[in-house]
């Protein structure tokens, strides 16, 4: 979809680390040239990361991305800012 290279912003970042699990949160923002040629100034999106140590080694365990949506539509926003 994008040509690189790939803007790519985190905001808010809070990380939560207990023994051997940890996870993480922000905002983030992609942004960059579309493969038409247009450049877009990017969309917002939600970001959680799970992680789990294994032989002293922090693994992603899970990752979701997730935009806003309209109820009334059903259609993601992506015009929204923080």
């Amino acid at each position: 979809m994008y040509e690189r290279p790939l803007g790519y912003e985190i905001l808010d970042l809070t990380i939560t680390v207990g023994g051997d699990v940890a996870f993480a949160h922000s905002l983030n923002r992609l942004s960059g040239t579309l493969k038409s040629g247009t450049t877009t100034t990017g969309f917002w999106i939600r970001a959680t990361m799970c992680f789990r140590k294994v032989n002293r080694h922090w693994l992603i365990a899970h990752d979701h991305a997730s935009a806003p949506l309209d109820v009334t539509t059903g259609a993601a926003l992506l015009n929204l800012e923080p």
